[in-house]
């Protein structure tokens, strides 16, 4: 079963296959209030990544089906998503943090408190990818990690290893499927090996810097300005936020300002020089460089399926 299968037996008509290109295929969700974009990579027979961008109340207004050969991944990179469980138990996936969970438990519905929610997934069907990866990691069995989580939700708050490996998927998912293939074999490595241990948190100071940024996407400022706002020395500012993120300050800044452009391309219809405008950019050309360098594509094309999914109504 694809990813298309799974979720056109839970959204039907509601799902959309928009584009297919060389190495993914864009889909979009529409529900009463709510709308999702995907594009979805297929890494190995049975495991596929799906990059999602969703605004409105909720994911999804009804309850999946079970389905125990089903393992489900999420990392939260924005916003944030809660699940609702049998009991109505509610669980809730903040920004940075990633959970695991077999779909043998029953989810009857889901809500995204900020309205908004971008996220890394990944859908693995047991029973296929397990004989998969095995032929290239001997020593993982995601059959036996499934055992740890299974009626569970197993969670990873802020995860650094975890969000260094999903944060390089995003910036760098231009390098095309083969290096995503080795980012979640990476991923799975570090999720099996710490099923039961409980992650340490990034640094006080490197999560400050990390608000300050994202609060700040429009302005353009020196690192001397960071380490005078944080009273520190640039050496231990660097430092510090490269152990907690494993990415440089200078790159970092550079994706935050590409996402929050991709949200205003795609969701506000902003035009290209307002986007880049409002991230900081002067230099249009320079923009469209750097979204292309951190995406994959250029600003239009984000433009275009954002115009034909409006279309779609």
């Amino acid at each position: 079963m694809s990813f298309e299968d799974f979720y056109r037996d839970f959204y039907h008509r509601d799902l959309l296959k928009l584009q297919d290109t060389q190495t993914s295929t864009f889909y979009q969700i529409r529900l009463n209030r709510s709308v999702g974009n995907m594009e979805v990579y297929t890494l190995f027979d049975g495991v596929e990544l799906i990059f999602g961008s969703f605004m409105g109340p909720s994911l999804y207004e009804k309850s999946f089906k079970k389905n125990s050969n089903i393992l489900h991944i999420t990392f939260c990179q924005e916003g944030s998503y809660e699940a609702i469980l049998e009991g109505d138990i509610h669980k809730t996936l903040q920004k940075n943090s990633l959970c695991a969970l077999n779909l043998d438990t029953k989810l009857l519905g889901s809500c995204m408190p900020q309205g908004f929610n971008e996220s890394i997934s990944f859908l693995i069907h047991l029973d296929i990818a397990h004989k998969e990866l095995l032929k290239v990691l001997k020593h993982i069995n995601l059959l036996s990690f499934n055992e740890k989580i299974y009626k569970n939700i197993l969670f990873w708050a802020r995860d650094r290893t975890a969000m260094s490996i999903c944060h390089q998927m995003g910036v760098h998912k231009a390098l095309g499927a083969d290096y995503l293939r080795v980012k979640f074999l990476e991923l799975m490595i570090h999720l099996t090996s710490h099923a039961h241990t409980p992650p340490k948190a990034p640094n006080n100071l490197a999560a400050r810097v990390d608000a300050y940024i994202q609060a700040h996407c429009e302005e353009n400022y020196p690192l001397s300005h960071l380490a005078q706002v944080f009273n520190v020395s640039i050496t231990k500012l660097q430092k510090d936020f490269y152990q907690a993120y494993d990415s440089s300050l200078y790159q970092y800044i550079k994706y935050q300002k590409i996402q929050k452009a991709i949200y205003l391309l795609t969701q506000n219809n902003y035009k290209i020089t307002q986007a880049a405008s409002e991230v900081g950019y002067t230099n249009t050309s320079k923009f469209c460089e750097n979204f292309k360098k951190i995406t994959g594509r250029t600003p239009l094309e984000y433009k275009k399926i954002s115009q034909k999914l409006t279309n779609t109504d």
